[in-house]
């Protein structure tokens, strides 16, 4: 590629050209990194979830992850509220994480973490998934991949989930 950028260089060899065009490149790859989706959220009084979208994947298609940490509250304190991984779920994504939080969707009086996902195609539309950590385990409690692009995620997955009880 850097070859093919420098034909209209005089001298296809000029090291300081490639130089440049390798830096640009380097400094393209830190950009494409900072647009990584990383948050961290307080699950329950004693869980910490991390949603981040899939390290050096395309920003608009790929996978993310939900893991769920153990911590007291002496270890949120001390900022040490991911040292003690419980589980966690790779699940696909079509588009860009575009919020998380934290609702009671099912109303089972237990909160569920719910993360909605937009296309970066141009229906601009909607997925979302309900997750929760039940018996060390993260379950799916809705998901729905085909939302409007105006949908209130968290009230559609609520929907999802009380029709399944």
């Amino acid at each position: 590629m850097i070859e093919f950028l420098c034909i209209s260089c005089k001298n296809r060899k000029n090291s300081s050209m490639k130089f440049i065009l390798m830096g640009l490149l380097f400094i393209s790859s830190l950009r494409a990194a900072e647009e990584r989706f990383l948050e961290k959220i307080r699950f329950s009084k004693d869980l910490t979830a991390v949603v981040a979208s899939g390290d050096f994947e395309p920003q608009g298609i790929g996978s993310f992850t939900a893991r769920f940490y153990r911590a007291d509250d002496a270890a949120v304190s001390q900022d040490f509220d991911v040292d003690n991984f419980v589980a966690g779920i790779l699940l696909e994504r079509d588009g860009v994480i575009e919020k998380v939080e934290m609702l009671d969707i099912d109303g089972d009086a237990s909160k569920e973490l719910i993360i909605a996902v937009r296309s970066i195609g141009s229906g601009a539309y909607l997925s979302g998934f309900a997750l929760t950590l039940r018996n060390e385990v993260v379950q799916i409690v809705a998901q729905d991949p085909g939302m409007l692009k105006d949908a209130n995620v968290a009230l559609e997955l609520g929907r999802i989930a009380r029709s399944k009880k």
